[in-house]
Order: structure tokens, then C-alpha cells, then sequence
């Protein structure tokens, strides 16, 4: 039975996110034993943040990944994970209590036995319209159920899942990694689950960012497909871009005019709105080929 449970936060730039995703880790009813922060080459004050934080809580240590991008940062961290059931998520994800309890408890049910991986609900705080998005997830998926790809904010995997296929993963930046790892897994012949009761928060940055600026990232699925050789799947999800496009515009109409302050939509917040992070995933391959 796998009970012991290590964590890996890919962090640049987070000393806004940092503390605050922390302190929900280490208040787990189902104590972490490992919390890794893999910091990709910040130059605000994430390190110092996360060594002052560490001090405090010794299932904290702070490591470095010198190559850019964050699938280096993850993989850096899942390679120096010891446990069993390793979590990853972002540095703006804020977990619920029961976050890790929910994955342990899976794993360790007779009917996980094919499962590599679990995902779960991303909901998003200083947001409107979250508790209706958390009744409709819970209508689709009342039980675990099978899933095509993890959410990289929010999932688990074994670690003998991720020492069996890791050296065949692609380290290009122009994909998404969590997708890529998840087709990867799937074409080894384990299941990815997505549990009901694996529900984080995470900021709506991602949404905030006009539609022009920040449309790459969502044409990037596309090419994860394709370079992993999901050619069909690849055209089937080609073919939804137009209508993505108008939910992603959509989706930025809401979130980029919604002032978390005053608790209201503003024409003025959507007009001032200078975007949130912008995105890891880049345009062009940059650094890789598969290892």
C-alpha cells in the first residue's frame, strides 16, 4: 500500500503565488512527505520566499533546474521525488484540505490497478461563477472516470508509471507537457482517472490574457497530438480551433472585466486589463527533440 505522497512545484517568477500555495499543502488532512519546489530561474524574490518558508516546515526543500521551461522543471522534480504517489501542480494552485487524501485513497483501491495518473476539478479563485462550475463538473462526473489527459495544476502519478516511460518523453517548449505525458502513458497501456474529489483553485490569470496574445497556447494542444504521433486526433481537434476561439474570447470577456476588489464586472477593468502570466508553452520547438 503507497501512503507516502511528494509534491512538485515548478516555480519562475511566483512571488506573488508562492507562500499562499504552500500554506494549503502543508495543512493536508493526510500529511505531505515531500513538498518540492523546482525554481527555473527566477530573478523576483520566489527563491528567498520559499527558503524562508522552508525553515518552518522541513517536508520543504527548495531545488534548482537551470534549463529553461517547465518541463524541465518537472521533470527535475519528479526524477528527485521519493515517494510513491507524486503530485504536481502550479504555483498558483491552492489545494483543498483533502486534495492529497483523495488520491491516496484512490490508488489505493482495488479498482486503481491499471491507473498511472489522476486529475481533477480546476476551479478558479477571485472568480465568479465557480460553485455553478463545481455543480456541473459534479453532474458529469459523480465517480471516478476515465480521462484523456491530466491537468497539470492538478494530478498525481506513480512514480514506477513515470520511471517506465520518462526517457521517452519529448522535451519540445512548444507543447503542452502534461498532455504529451498523459498520450504517453495511455500508449503504454495505463489509465489516467479523473477523481470527483480532487478539486483545486487556481488563479484566472491564464484567462485574462486577450485572446490574441494568448491563443498559441490553446493551437499548442494540436501539436502535442502531432508530435506525439496522434495524427487523427490531432485533425479532430484542428477542426474545434474556431470554435475554441470564440470560448477562449468568451472566457476573457468575463474574467478579464471581473474585479476580484468590488466583486463585480467592469467595462473599464476589461479595457485596462494588461493580461495575466503569459503562457510557458512557446510557438516554436526551441529545445527539444525527444530525450
Amino acid at each position: 500500500m503507497a501512503t507516502e505522497v511528494s509534491v512538485v512545484v515548478p516555480v519562475h517568477n511566483e512571488e506573488s503565488t508562492i507562500v499562499a500555495c504552500l500554506n494549503h499543502l502543508v495543512a493536508q488532512t493526510h500529511p505531505i512527505a515531500e513538498i518540492i519546489v523546482v525554481d527555473n530561474n527566477s530573478d523576483d524574490s520566489t527563491r528567498e520566499l520559499v527558503e524562508s518558508f522552508a525553515k518552518n516546515h522541513g517536508n520543504v526543500r527548495l531545488l534548482t533546474e537551470p534549463e529553461q521551461g517547465v518541463v524541465y522543471a518537472r521533470n527535475r522534480g519528479f526524477n528527485a521525488a521519493k515517494c510513491e504517489i507524486i503530485g504536481r501542480i502550479d504555483a498558483d494552485t491552492r489545494v483543498r484540505p483533502d486534495w492529497a487524501e483523495a488520491a491516496v485513497r484512490y490508488f489505493n483501491n482495488d479498482a486503481a490497478a491499471d491507473c498511472a495518473m489522476v486529475t481533477g476539478l480546476s476551479l478558479l479563485y477571485d472568480a465568479p461563477f465557480q460553485n455553478y462550475a463545481a455543480r456541473q463538473h459534479r453532474k458529469r462526473c459523480p465517480t471516478p472516470r476515465e480521462w484523456p489527459t491530466p491537468s497539470g495544476n492538478n494530478c498525481f502519478i506513480l512514480k514506477s508509471a513515470w520511471e517506465s516511460i520518462k526517457d521517452s518523453l519529448d522535451t519540445r517548449l512548444d507543447i503542452h507537457e502534461d498532455a504529451a505525458l498523459g498520450i504517453r502513458l495511455r500508449q503504454q497501456g495505463w489509465t489516467i482517472m479523473m477523481l470527483p474529489d480532487l478539486v483545486i483553485e487556481m488563479s484566472p490569470r491564464r484567462f485574462v490574457v486577450p485572446p490574441w496574445k494568448g491563443f498559441d497556447y490553446y493551437r499548442a494542444i494540436v501539436r502535442t497530438h502531432e508530435a506525439m504521433g496522434q495524427i487523427e486526433d490531432a485533425k479532430r481537434i484542428r477542426r474545434t480551433m474556431p470554435l475554441v476561439a470564440v470560448v477562449v474570447t468568451g472566457l476573457w470577456i468575463v474574467y478579464g472585466g471581473w474585479d476580484p476588489m468590488k466583486r463585480r464586472w467592469r467595462i473599464m477593468e476589461l479595457l485596462t486589463n494588461k493580461g495575466g502570466r503569459v503562457s510557458p508553452v512557446t510557438s516554436s520547438p526551441a529545445a527539444g527533440q525527444a530525450q
